[in-house]
């Protein structure tokens, strides 16, 4: 590192990223400006792509701050670049107005540079294209010819939206109406509809005007929810007509409206 050619690099009127691959090249240089950083380690120092690297060395270059010989490295077959820096009294410009104007110069030259490399890319590009399509037209294709597979699924897709829905709950209505109890009406549609009980319709509906007639239960208020009525599938359960007898204790007897013990004695009180 030579801070001869660092404090060179400072003063030199350049832009950010300019200065920033001047300043890497001097961090490397010895006291003769004389330095050979690999690209990896430019890149590194910079944290620049390999594009922008290079422009910015050419533009560099180009301003006669920097001189750049390419060396072929011994054994590996590749080459390395050696630079060397020119201090601000070597450069051939007379002002610091010169040397500006000569980096805008190059600054626009690399621009449309750049311009006419991309309009070349584009022109290559369309023509690969365009001369694929001529003899080759079946490398590119528009649409893709669906599969079996799709082909069913779409027509099984069009059944369904053209099919009109089945009702599952045709005869729902009529149990609602004829059950005592009206709570959780859309619980009950539902289970109605998952268990498809309108096939059972008949006999469910004949079940709850027997029980409300009949079904000493029922009669005494004691109906289960419509919802427990339609899970359980009371329906199934046996209709109980009779309340069933309550018999007292043989050793119970009653007199009056009392009940006593016949075993009671005048000890017991």
């Amino acid at each position: 590192m030579s801070i001869k050619y660092l404090n060179e690099a400072w003063t030199m009127p350049l832009n950010t990223h300019e200065k920033m691959v001047l300043l890497a090249i001097a961090d490397c240089s010895n006291d003769e400006g004389f330095a050979f950083p690999g690209y990896e380690k430019l890149l590194k120092k910079t944290g620049m792509g390999r594009e922008a690297l290079a422009k910015h060395i050419r533009i560099l270059k180009g301003l006669s701050i920097i001189k750049v010989e390419s060396h072929a490295e011994i054994g590996k077959g590749k080459k390395v670049n050696t630079y060397t820096i020119s201090t601000r009294s070597e450069l051939p410009y007379s002002s610091d107005l010169e040397l500006i104007g000569k980096i805008k110069e190059l600054r626009q030259e690399n621009k449309k540079s750049i311009s006419s490399h991309l309009e070349l890319r584009k022109v290559r590009t369309s023509n690969s294209i365009s001369s694929i399509l001529e003899h080759e037209p079946s490398v590119i294709t528009t649409s893709k010819e669906p599969s079996v597979k799709e082909k069913y699924k779409k027509e099984k897709n069009q059944e369904q939206t053209t099919k009109p829905k089945k009702l599952k709950s045709i005869h729902f209505e009529e149990f609602w109406k004829d059950y005592p109890e009206k709570n959780q009406r859309i619980p009950c549609l539902k289970k109605w509809e998952s268990k498809n009980l309108d096939k059972h319709a008949a006999i469910i509906i004949a079940d709850v005007k027997a029980r409300k007639k009949d079904d000493v239960r029922w009669l005494d208020g004691y109906i289960p929810n419509p919802l427990t009525y339609i899970n359980q599938e009371r329906w199934r359960d046996e209709i109980k007509t009779e309340r069933p007898k309550r018999q007292q204790p043989s050793n119970y007897q009653k007199s009056g409206n009392v009940i006593t013990r016949a075993d009671w004695t005048s000890s017991d009180f």
